[in-house]
């Protein structure tokens, strides 16, 4: 996923750039995560959707989060994807702008949900916090697109990311928006929530849950969270299982 609004960068860019001299508390720098991914069965080796819910936490209560220039949603490494269980979308970026989600066939819709970029500050027309909708649709083997459109911006400003699926993981990137600090001078992302739907074709799962459950009673899934100034952290997520 590439959470970015391209519309909205121009008219941070130039009130960041107005505030630059702004005097800030130097920030005790937490990088806390709020992070949950389960699968929707607690069953083996069983097709699956999966609910992901993060938010990027910042220093002190109200204060927007440290920016994340990438991040990886990876499932318990026994989990499955498989790109050939839904249809595939070959839609351009341009076809996407032009249309919606009209671009893509329905049966290629793989989730659906959200994310809340954080700029730190109003900005004119703009709220401080933009909510977006996104469609995720399946690209093909190990690619994704993500159509998100802002509904609290008046206008609804679209914008079109393509995450790739490395192994298990969902990898994201963040393009760097010029934002108001504290703590950092870019636009953050603050927080993701998704429902990857249980889709099946010929016995295959899109997703699929691991081939065990282990003696602990739950897989785990993890969130990797890269930062500008080269920070990192990984948090995770116990999914209950069961071998009954």
């Amino acid at each position: 996923m590439r959470r970015t609004l391209s519309l909205v960068s121009a008219a941070v860019a130039f009130a960041a750039l107005a505030l630059a001299g702004t005097a800030v508390a130097a920030p005790r720098r937490s990088y806390a995560v709020d992070y949950v991914e389960t699968f929707t069965t607690t069953h083996p080796n069983t097709a699956s959707g999966v609910f992901l819910k993060s938010e990027w936490l910042g220093d002190r209560p109200g204060e927007k989060p440290h920016t994340i220039t990438d991040d990886i949603f990876r499932l318990d490494p026994g989990a499955r994807y498989d790109f050939s269980a839904p249809a595939v979308c070959h839609a351009t970026d341009e076809q996407l702008y032009l249309n919606g989600a009209a671009a893509c066939p329905k049966a290629s819709q793989v989730a659906s949900g959200g994310f809340e970029l954080d700029l730190g500050k109003s900005i004119w027309l703009f709220p401080r916090v933009i909510k977006t909708h996104v469609t995720v649709f399946n690209a093909g083997p190990g690619k994704l697109i993500d159509l998100a459109i802002s509904f609290n911006t008046g206008i609804p400003i679209p914008s079109v990311g393509r995450p790739t699926v490395r192994g298990t993981g969902i990898v994201t990137e963040n393009l760097a928006l010029p934002g108001v600090p504290p703590p950092d001078k870019f636009v953050a992302v603050k927080s993701d929530l998704f429902h990857f739907f249980k889709i099946t074709k010929g016995g295959k799962g899109f997703i699929t849950t691991p081939r065990t459950c282990p003696p602990t009673g739950f897989w785990t899934n993890t969130l990797f969270s890269r930062y500008h100034g080269g920070k990192t952290n990984t948090v995770s997520s116990r999914s209950p299982c069961t071998n009954s």
